[in-house]
């Protein structure tokens, strides 16, 4: 089992079961929101065009349920 097996085996459920919604997507923001960065959106840009048109279009919808996030304090 490799290391990304062990996350979805292991840690998704965790997270899944412990963490509330909003939890969760204050979660994924810092895992994809840079805000230390020139430009904070660096790893959404470079995920979305590793992504194939139908992941690309959850990616969207997801950076838009948590965009407005970006100006709040963590």
């Amino acid at each position: 089992m490799d290391h990304f097996e062990n996350e979805e085996a292991f840690i998704i459920p965790l997270v899944a079961n412990e963490v509330d919604d909003a939890g969760q997507l204050s979660l994924v923001r810092r895992l994809l929101i840079d805000d230390s960065a020139d430009d904070p959106r660096w790893i959404i840009d470079w995920v979305y065009s590793e992504l194939d048109e139908a992941d690309q279009s959850l990616l969207k919808g997801l950076e838009s349920r948590f965009q407005g996030a970006v100006a709040q304090p963590a």
